[in-house]
């Protein structure tokens, strides 16, 4: 019996019992199998990992197709970057308003093969009147292209090989730049609890680029380890707060049908898990991180960490008198998000029953003033020019 062992992870892999291998050739980019598994059908795997199989590759391709498509609600041109398979494009050319479809694949090869040994997938898409194929570098397309779209899809292997420059700030910046105003970035950011690492490098990377950054999921039985994470970048929050009954309007409007996909799952997909939200930027997780589309904020420092290295000064608004107090609550906010909202003069995040407003003092870039009843100026104990400064509230 022949077996397929992915090799995505360091000890740890899924095998596959192989029962007919239906294709295998290096191309010019990467090495391309296709066989047949008794469980999840036709199998195909780049470089030794698992990229789609016939029987759960629809979770994959709704979640990540109709997620921001219905959520924009009014997408007319849409570009999807990888998706070879097809799959992906399928699901976007279900709907009537979108007119446009261009997809930029770096291996004409992938395309072939999937249309051959992989018809279900695409369905005929390749077909479709609306789509433009490009054989072409997905980053060389977004930095050089003159197009606008309103939904970005990018539907890329993981960051080895030729997807390893689909994760990097330079192309989010270019994805950005190619967005017509308040479109949307979907990307895939692989298995998050197996790989965390990436989920951070990606909000990271997102972060000063898009006014709003997040993350949702779904589980996907082949990608294996958890749940398959979807980043998400938009400069419109509005599109994650879309009402319930908008959207099921525009899904029966769009007359979809799916098999995983509906819209109450956007509205109750994962809220943050605690693990990503120490491996971002914030710790404990506040309400507004339990989004519709599973927002993922926050790696703090330990919490004996704050309270060793901070110092406040409470200055009342009745009283003038400056005296250090202990911490109930703390956060860590770093001198990015310092300076971005200082520059939106806006509500940087919330607890419950309080709400922090932020401002920059600009004598001293490490002094912020947060507005709760009182001003409160908090100072990092060990400031520097890259020292994270803490947010507290006054016990």
């Amino acid at each position: 019996m022949e077996i397929f062992s992915e090799k995505l992870y360091k000890g740890y892999s899924q095998h596959l019992e192989i029962t007919e291998v239906l294709f295998e050739q290096r191309t010019e980019h990467q090495h391309l199998i296709i066989f047949q598994n008794p469980c999840f059908g036709r199998v195909m795997a780049l470089d030794g990992v698992v990229q789609t199989t016939e029987a759960d590759e629809f979770i994959y391709h709704e979640m990540m197709a109709h997620v921001p498509l219905l959520a924009h609600g009014q997408a007319t041109e849409v570009l999807i970057i990888g998706g070879g398979d097809g799959g992906m494009l399928r699901e976007v050319v279900r709907h009537p308003n979108v007119k446009r479809v261009v997809q930029v694949e770096i291996d004409q090869a992938v395309i072939e093969m999937s249309e051959r040994f992989l018809p279900q997938h695409s369905q005929g898409a390749f077909q479709d009147s609306r789509v433009e194929i490009v054989i072409a570098d997905g980053l060389q397309f977004v930095q050089e292209t003159s197009l606008r779209f309103d939904v970005i899809i990018s539907d890329s292997t993981d960051p080895v090989g030729p997807g390893e420059a689909l994760f990097t700030k330079g192309f989010y910046a270019n994805c950005q730049r190619c967005l017509k105003p308040g479109g949307i970035l979907a990307t895939q950011n692989g298995v998050c609890y197996m790989q965390l690492q990436e989920v951070r490098d990606t909000y990271q990377r997102l972060r000063p680029i898009f006014a709003d950054a997040t993350f949702y999921g779904a589980a996907v039985p082949t990608y294996v380890g958890g749940i398959m994470t979807f980043a998400w970048g938009s400069d419109n929050p509005a599109y994650r707060q879309v009402p319930l009954s908008t959207l099921a309007e525009r899904f029966q409007a769009a007359k979809l049908q799916t098999r995983y996909y509906n819209p109450a799952i956007t509205r109750e997909l994962s809220p943050c898990p605690s693990t990503l939200c120490r491996r971002c930027r914030r710790w404990p997780p506040s309400p507004d991180c339990y989004t519709s589309h599973g927002a993922l904020l926050g790696t703090p420092r330990p919490q004996s960490d704050l309270h060793n290295t901070t110092r406040a000064e409470v200055h009342s608004s009745t009283d003038q008198g400056t005296r250090m107090v202990p911490f109930r609550t703390s956060w860590m906010i770093s001198v990015a998000q310092i300076h971005k909202a200082a520059s939106l003069k806006g509500l940087l995040w919330g607890c419950p029953g309080i709400r922090l407003g932020v401002e920059l003092t600009e004598s001293k870039p490490w002094v912020m003033n947060v507005h709760v009843n009182t001003v409160i100026k908090i100072i990092a104990a060990n400031n520097s020019d890259y020292a994270p400064a803490h947010a507290a509230i006054a016990a």
